[in-house]
Parts: C-alpha cells; structure tokens; sequence
C-alpha cells in the first residue's frame, strides 16, 4: 500500500462523523429499491418505526408537560431510569407492554383508532 493510500485511509478513519461519506449507503440503498418487493416491505418498516416514534414522543411530552423526570417516570413503571433513557431516545424498540406501562403511569391509555386508506373510504364498516 502506498504511503498517499495509507494516508488517505487513516484521514478517513480519523474524521468527524458529522462529515462521514454515506453515499455508498445511499447509492447501495437505491439500487434496492428498486425491486418492489423490497421497496414494499422498506416503506412498511418505515411506516411502523415512525408510528412508534409518533406515540413514544407523545409519552414524552406528556411527561416533560407533568414536570416528571426520566427517573420519576421510571420508578412509577418500576423499570430501570436507564430502560426508560433508552425508550425515549429511541435507542430501543419498545414493546407494546412498556408503551402501555409508560402510558398509564402518566394518567394515559393506549387507545386504536381506524385510519383513512385511499379508496377504500375510511375506516370501519358498519
């Protein structure tokens, strides 16, 4: 390996991760989507994360909005001030039984509610 070569690889893994080269990903992650099943199944995934991004931002507000800490939060659950740490930055996926634990330590329940699919006019049926 030549010494610019080496130079090179070193500088690559010595910078900033702010300025980290992703295009690889970004490039590879394209070419991917272009099979349709997995288009499909990425956009599926993608929909349930940020559904559960959606209500564990919710429980947080709600707690910051009750003037509870992290810590609080997580002796009311009876989890570890760690485990709730994670839940709210997203470091983990939750469960449906610690969503539902936070919710109801903060006065809240979880509740279902239909959604509007285009062309198949709303929700339920009567």
């Amino acid at each position: 390996m030549s010494t610019q070569a080496a130079s090179k690889r070193g500088a690559a893994a010595t910078s900033d991760p702010a300025t980290l080269d992703t295009s690889l990903h970004a490039k590879r992650r394209a070419a991917r989507m272009e099979d349709p099943a997995f288009a499909r199944e990425y956009e599926r995934q993608a929909t349930s994360i940020a559904a559960v991004d959606r209500v564990v931002a919710m429980l947080d507000e709600v707690r910051v909005a009750q003037g509870m800490s992290k810590a609080d939060l997580a002796r009311k659950v009876g989890k570890s001030p760690a485990h709730i740490r994670r839940l709210l930055t997203g470091a983990q996926a939750p469960t449906l039984t610690t969503i539902a634990q936070v919710a109801s330590s903060l006065g809240y329940e979880l509740a279902i509610a239909p959604t509007a699919k285009p062309g198949k006019g709303g929700g339920r049926s009567a």
